[in-house]
């Protein structure tokens, strides 16, 4: 693996988590593959909620080449993302959890706004728009497991507290998998094919991948209503030996095996 723990360290996160670790292994090391052999893939796989929304997006990806400019854990007043984007003509931020989740939630005040939100990424919307140069369009995506990811989206649902300037969208780990499985590798060098089988290694490693279901051959098996019949072993009846005399019951005897 080219990124493992040393952008961490280099970054000054000599305590990090295991968010910052995954941050650091996964785009630590896709950031050495060419902006479409790698991250528009796993870019692309991002959803949002509003259709003109997703092809603005795709837009702005399709634009992107070579290798693209990332930011990691950049500290603002807001707080500190795990990944700025400045691409040709977009902003994007993207915040990455694995088990660890959302910070400074806001409670149950009805009052909370999109501008005096204290959830995380109430707090990345601003700090987006604060970045913000030459009215360029602004995204922030939320990478999680899906339960985690569907989960925060449900909750942001109900609350309007991300800035109107600012397109929030969702990714899961399991879905950046199958995207990375499925990338038809004609074309690559033989380094940039093991740059994608290590990240396919890497998330599998992190058991972040999508359940299936039983084995397709278990349907298959023939399913029997009869009960089983548990008995012990029998005994080994080869050779008897008989006693030669009549037992005497008032007498007690030793076997000799």
């Amino acid at each position: 693996m080219v990124g493992d723990r040393m952008l961490a360290e280099i970054k000054n996160k000599a305590s990090h988590t295991m968010e910052d670790q995954l941050t650091g292994d996964f785009f630590g090391t896709i950031r050495y593959l060419p902006f479409e052999k790698g991250l528009l893939h796993v870019l692309s796989a991002v959803r949002f909620n509003d259709v003109l929304v997703q092809q603005e997006w795709l837009r702005e990806l399709q634009k992107e080449s070579g290798h693209t400019e990332i930011n990691f854990w950049l500290k603002h007043e807001e707080g500190e993302i795990d990944l700025l984007l400045p691409l040709t003509n977009a902003l994007v931020g993207i915040e990455i959890k694995y088990f660890s989740g959302i910070s400074s939630e806001d409670g149950n005040d009805l009052e909370i706004t999109s501008d005096t939100s204290r959830n995380q990424l109430a707090r990345y919307a601003r700090m987006l728009l604060d970045l913000r140069e030459d009215n360029k369009p602004l995204f922030l995506v939320f990478l999680a497991p899906f339960q985690m990811m569907q989960a925060v989206e449900k909750s942001l649902e109900e609350r309007n507290i991300i800035k109107q300037e600012v397109s929030l969208g969702y990714i899961c780990w399991e879905d950046v998998l199958e995207t990375l499985t499925a990338i038809d590798t004609t074309g690559y060098q033989p380094g940039e094919s093991l740059i994608l089988t290590d990240l396919i290694h890497l998330l599998k490693k992190k058991k972040l991948m999508r359940y299936r279901g039983f084995a397709k051959d278990l349907l298959q098996k023939e399913v029997s209503k009869e009960a089983f019949l548990f008995q012990k072993p029998a005994a080994d009846t080869k050779s008897w030996h008989w006693p030669t005399k009549l037992l005497n019951g008032d007498v007690g005897y030793v076997c000799n095996n």
